[in-house]
C-alpha cells in the first residue's frame, strides 16, 4: 500500500486523526527512476489487470508513462461527466490514449447527481469533507467491477505556507496537508478486502523523497518567500518540476474538470458528519522538515 500510515487515538477524551510516512528502506534513486520502481511494484503486488484511472491531468500521464515506457500492460478508465464540464481535460488522456495504442474505457457520470445524492452511501461510513474522496471510492468501484487493479494518480506533493503575512518565509513554513478524509479510500480497501492503489505519487517513501530532492524542488522550499506568496504558483511549481523531467510533456492547466464543479457536501450533510465526527475533521499538517525527516527515519 502507500507510504501514508495513520489511524486515530480513540482515545475517550480525544479521537484525533494522525498520519505520518514510512521511512525509506534504500536511498532513493531520480525521481523517474523511483516512478519507475514505483510501476514495478504494482506489477509484483497484483496479478489483476492494471487499470489506470486517468482524469486527464500531468499527474495521471505520468502514471501512464511510468507503465508504458517498461511495456508493462495496462488500461485506463476515465470518468466523463454528461453535463461536458471535463471536456478539456478528458481529452488530453484520449489523445494520449489513442497516439499510444493504449485501450480506454470512458465511464459516463452525472457528477452533479454523484455530488449531491451519490455520496449518501459512503458519507456515513467514510467521511470527508473534500467530495474528490468519494470519486476516488468511486473508480475503485468500477474497476473492481472490472475484476481490475485501479491505480488512481493522487498524491501529489503541493506545499502550502502558514502565514503569507510574514515578512520572511523559512522552510519551516511549508507544509503539506492532510484530513481523515485524505485516508477514505484506504478504509474502503480494508472493508472490502481488496487491494488498490488511490495514491501512486505517495506509494513509497523513496518515490516521496526522491521527488523532495528534485533540483527545482529543492532550491523552491529552501527559497520559499520567492515561490509562496501566491497560493496558484504551488501547482505551477508542480507543473515545472514535472516537465523538468519529462520535458516532452504537453503544458496545461485543469480548466473545467473536478476543479470547476462545486465540489462539498449539501449543507445537511456536511452539518451532519461534523457533529458525528467532530475533531476527525481536525487536518494534520506535515512541515516539509517534518516529512523529509520522516522519510529519512532521522
Amino acid at each position: 500500500m502507500s507510504a501514508i500510515i495513520y489511524g486515530w487515538k480513540d482515545k475517550k477524551d480525544d479521537q484525533s486523526f494522525w498520519l505520518r510516512f514510512a521511512a525509506c528502506t534504500r536511498e532513493p534513486e531520480s525521481w523517474k527512476e523511483e516512478v519507475y520502481a514505483a510501476a514495478r511494484q504494482i506489477t509484483e503486488r497484483t496479478k489483476k489487470p492494471i487499470w489506470i484511472c486517468s482524469s486527464g491531468g500531468i499527474d495521471s500521464e505520468i502514471a501512464c508513462r511510468a507503465f508504458f515506457d517498461q511495456g508493462i500492460p495496462f488500461s485506463v478508465l476515465s470518468l466523463e461527466h454528461t453535463a461536458g464540464t471535463n471536456q478539456y481535460d478528458i481529452r488530453y488522456t484520449t489523445e494520449w490514449c489513442e497516439a499510444h495504442k493504449v485501450p480506454q474505457k470512458i465511464v459516463k457520470i452525472d457528477m452533479q447527481e454523484f455530488l449531491t445524492t451519490g455520496i449518501e452511501k459512503y458519507v456515513e461510513r467514510y467521511p470527508a469533507v473534500h467530495p474528490f474522496r468519494y470519486i476516488q471510492i468511486k473508480l475503485m468501484e468500477l474497476v473492481e467491477q472490472e475484476g481490475g487493479f485501479a491505480l488512481l494518480c493522487s498524491g501529489e506533493q503541493v506545499y502550502w505556507t502558514t502565514d503569507l503575512k510574514k515578512p520572511e518565509l523559512t522552510r519551516d513554513d511549508l507544509y503539506l496537508q492532510f484530513s481523515n478524509g485524505t485516508v477514505m479510500p484506504l478504509e474502503w480497501c480494508k472493508d472490502n478486502g481488496t487491494d488498490h492503489e488511490p495514491y501512486f505519487h505517495f506509494m513509497t517513501p523513496e518515490l516521496c523523497l526522491a521527488y523532495l530532492r528534485l533540483p527545482i524542488i529543492e532550491l523552491a522550499t529552501r527559497n520559499p518567500g520567492a515561490i509562496f506568496r501566491h497560493p496558484i504558483n504551488a501547482y505551477f511549481l508542480k507543473r515545472m518540476a514535472y516537465m523538468t523531467v519529462w520535458t516532452d510533456i504537453k503544458p496545461r492547466q485543469k480548466f473545467d474538470g473536478y476543479e470547476r464543479i462545486q465540489m462539498k457536501l449539501s449543507e445537511r450533510s456536511l452539518e451532519h458528519l461534523q457533529k458525528v465526527n467532530g475533531p476527525r475533521f481536525m487536518p494534520r499538517n506535515i512541515s516539509v522538515p517534518e516529512f523529509e525527516r520522516q522519510l529519512t527515519g532521522a
